[in-house]
């Protein structure tokens, strides 16, 4: 391993699917010890199948997410000024309906793609 130390050595046979089930594992053991537990996801996450590595056959990742979303008493949701009212409106109804607080963010803070509160726009939510 030519990035190996005698301190560390990158990670072998890791990649994203098993980050994400590692990630869906640690969710199910705080919901079931009763620990509630925040996330921090783009809306995508829960409307799309963005999130699914399609080299896997046998494990949905994107399933595992809205798992993870499901379970979580708290979402800071990334909400692009893009997204229509009607798709926000429905996807936080669904996202509520599971009991978590859900807190519309915009990660880019107005200095990414023109989003809220990006300079010429104006920081309101529909």
């Amino acid at each position: 391993m030519p990035d190996a130390t005698f301190w560390s050595a990158p990670p072998a046979g890791y990649g994203y699917p098993q980050y994400v089930q590692g990630w869906a594992q640690l969710a199910r053991d705080l919901r079931n010890a009763g620990v509630p537990y925040a996330a921090r996801l783009p809306l995508r996450a829960w409307t799309e199948t963005f999130f699914d590595d399609t080299s896997t056959s046998s494990v949905d990742e994107a399933a595992l997410v809205r798992e993870v979303m499901r379970g979580a008493k708290l979402l800071l949701i990334d909400r692009a000024a893009s997204i229509p009212a009607a798709i926000w409106a429905t996807a936080e109804a669904q996202m509520r309906s599971y009991g978590a607080v859900v807190i519309p963010i915009e990660e880019s803070c107005g200095y990414g793609p023109p989003g809220l509160g990006a300079p010429g726009r104006p920081a309101v939510m529909q």
